[in-house]
């Protein structure tokens, strides 16, 4: 569809030009209580693209026996790269208290009767966004990836197997009941402990937004139009601090800070903002694509397109 590949090449702009600016700062105006149909004035604050720290996991005592489920399982499989077989395994805090494991944990298999250590090898870890070391309160989970690789050999050598699985925390030794990783290179690759990041949830994803727009431009002079952000959600939805927007018209985009005077946008209400955007001299004549989202750390937000006529 046209829509889908405008969005796409738009949010392929901002990636790549996510600190353009073109104007200077000016101070921001301040509105109080604005009637049913207000919009919102424009102003001229160029942005950076937003960054945030991530909140890092309160820490706690190291992990013992007692704060941990007597068996480890298996979360997921095939979580390395195509040559590996992988398995993502966890264990649960069913203690009381926060705790913390760290490192890499000792891999043991049964031979027989008893269990020996497993040569292991570290630095293969291909799980995404995760958080080390493992801090776990009450019932939730920490992981540690496990993964035999099958390029060795050109993959074609004979395929060795690990299994009767157990970890090694301090004295307690955690089985990994039906986990079997097969390959062709010896040893066994062991990740440090972790735990998942969580998802980012945007303050702004409640929001959509519109654009009202003419149906042509002229090239060398400036474009008015409105965004009407609309608030789709139960609560509403604070406007603090104030968001980066990008806009783009073509090729070219740049990056502002919303006038949030308003404060917020209060639930299913329509607010709307008036936009200026200087349309190059040299843009080429003929449709092209008007493009405005909201930005913040999570991602792209509150994204609208239209096409527009660009007068010879």
């Amino acid at each position: 569809m046209v829509i889908g590949r405008a969005t796409a090449v738009l949010a392929a702009l901002l990636l790549v030009t996510a600190c353009a600016n073109t104007h200077e700062t000016t101070s921001r105006s301040v509105i109080g209580s604005m009637p049913a149909g207000t919009v919102v004035p424009w102003i001229d604050e160029p942005s950076a693209w937003p960054t945030s720290t991530p909140t890092p996991a309160p820490s706690g005592a190291p992990c013992v026996s007692d704060d941990l489920s007597a068996t480890a399982s298996v979360a997921a499989r095939h979580l390395g790269i195509s040559q590996e077989d992988a398995a993502n395994v966890t264990v649960t805090n069913v203690g009381r208290r926060r705790c913390e494991l760290t490192g890499t944990p000792v891999l043991l298999m049964r031979v027989g009767s008893r269990y020996e250590s497993v040569a292991t090898r570290t630095g293969v870890w291909s799980s995404g966004s995760v958080v080390v070391p493992a801090s776990i309160g009450a019932g939730e989970r920490a992981f540690v990836q496990i993964a035999k690789t099958l390029a060795c050999n050109g993959g074609t050598g004979a395929t060795t197997t690990a299994a009767g699985l157990a970890l090694s925390i301090g004295r307690r030794r955690l089985p990994i009941p039906g986990l079997t990783l097969s390959g062709t290179c010896s040893g066994v690759f062991v990740s440090p402990w972790f735990t998942l990041a969580p998802e980012p949830r945007s303050a702004l994803a409640g929001l959509t937004a519109s654009i009202e727009a003419g149906t042509s431009v002229q090239r060398g002079r400036p474009l008015t139009y409105t965004v009407a952000l609309t608030n789709t959600s139960d609560v509403a939805v604070v406007l603090d601090p104030c968001p980066v927007y990008g806009e783009s018209i073509g090729k070219h985009m740049r990056l502002y800070l919303l006038n949030c005077a308003s404060g917020d946008i209060a639930p299913h209400r329509t607010v709307r903002f008036a936009m200026m955007l200087d349309v190059p001299a040299d843009l080429a004549p003929g449709d092209t694509v008007l493009g405005w989202q909201l930005i913040d750390p999570a991602g792209l937000q509150a994204q609208a397109i239209r096409h527009i006529d660009v007068a010879a």
